[in-house]
């Protein structure tokens, strides 16, 4: 076996070890520290990867302590590494486990790693088939408090479900510099939609996002959420859902589920409708503002794409509804109009989205 040239690389790998066999075992934190800033030759890193990682990743999850050097340690060892390749190391369980954790640097390990996933569509298929490993995942997104963990959350989950859509026309600017930077080969065949299916038509996931974004269920003896999280989950989602809608617009606006979306809709509608009609309270200013916000997204992205026309009548009568509804943001599209720096192409789409009085 190869010696590593890091001062202090046994000691660690033998406080791990130890760890491993006694969780209340402390483990040297300088150590840890000075291990990692050791870490920067390229060819010493697929060595030290095997001796560390399972240890790590089997320690981290219920490691008593805030684990942040535990997991700034794994990410340096992963950063090159691909998610079939990660899956040798860090078990479904494992990962599962961080992403529940209460500390947020081992909910981020936990994110960083399944966002290797958005690396191909072969990735993406993989992490359809585990579905444990998404509910935690979504959980996370939409309940843990730290705002760092929910960004994370909500930028990996859109490249996850771009990189695995089987009707992109291509990717975005963004998602191909980034799998360019990361050496993936440039020709990315389309998804299979696999992971779409397995977040909006596998009822459990399905009913998951609407049950963390409702508002009535605050208080309940069922709820894990405070009123003031359940908001921060709907801005999350709100947060997400334009670009969903310029990669599948059909499968978040078409019912999915009829018997869910009727316990928090009152009609089988799908998730676009439940979170631009029904979810927040617009009582509530900053979530008012917020719901606006969306709007202006939604209408931004969408006017950058060839909408068909089914999509294009579901969207103007979405968008006649809310108007209607909602005064304020009636007058937010209007001045859009009226303003002379809106692009172009999203005049165009607001000159045929013409909005109803009354």
């Amino acid at each position: 076996m190869d010696e590593i040239p890091i001062a202090g690389f046994k000691r660690l790998q033998d406080q791990l070890l130890l760890s491993l066999k006694d969780p209340e075992t402390c483990l040297d934190e300088k150590l840890i520290d000075e291990v990692q800033v050791q870490l920067t030759a390229e060819e010493i890193i697929p060595i030290a990867r095997p001796r560390l990682l399972p240890l790590l990743t089997k320690i981290l999850p219920s490691y008593p302590k805030n684990p942040k050097l535990l997991s700034e340690l794994s990410q340096k060892l992963l950063r090159s590494v691909g998610f079939r390749q990660v899956l040798d190391f860090a078990s479904e369980e494992n990962l599962v486990l961080a992403l529940k954790s209460p500390f947020p640097a081992a909910n981020l390990l936990g994110i960083d790693i399944v966002s290797k996933a958005s690396w191909a569509p072969s990735h993406t298929t993989i992490l359809s088939n585990m579905k444990p490993l998404i509910l935690a995942f979504i959980q996370t997104w939409l309940c843990s408090p730290d705002v760092a963990v929910g960004e994370a959350a909500t930028q990996t989950l859109g490249d996850l479900l771009e990189m695995d859509c089987d009707c992109r026309k291509a990717l975005s600017s963004s998602t191909s510099t980034r799998v360019k930077n990361l050496n993936v080969s440039s020709e990315i065949p389309l998804g299979q939609g696999l992971l779409w299916r397995r977040i909006f038509q596998d009822q459990d996931i399905y009913n998951q996002l609407f049950s963390l974004c409702d508002l009535n269920a605050a208080g309940k003896e069922d709820c894990c959420m405070e009123r003031r999280q359940i908001s921060i989950a709907q801005g999350r989602l709100l947060q997400l859902l334009p670009r969903l809608a310029t990669f599948n617009f059909q499968i978040i606006s078409q019912s999915q589920f009829p018997m869910v979306e009727e316990t928090y809709i009152g009609q089988p509608s799908g998730i676009l409708f439940y979170a631009a009609t029904k979810m927040i309270n617009k009582n509530d200013l900053l979530m008012h503002m917020i719901l606006i916000t969306f709007f202006g997204d939604l209408l931004s992205m969408l006017s950058k794409e060839t909408i068909s026309p089914s999509d294009f009548n579901y969207l103007s009568s979405l968008l006649n509804q809310v108007a209607h509804e909602d005064i304020s943001l009636k007058e937010s599209i209007e001045e859009s109009v009226r303003n002379p720096e809106t692009a172009p192409e999203l005049l165009e789409l607001l000159s045929r989205l013409t909005l109803n009085n009354g």
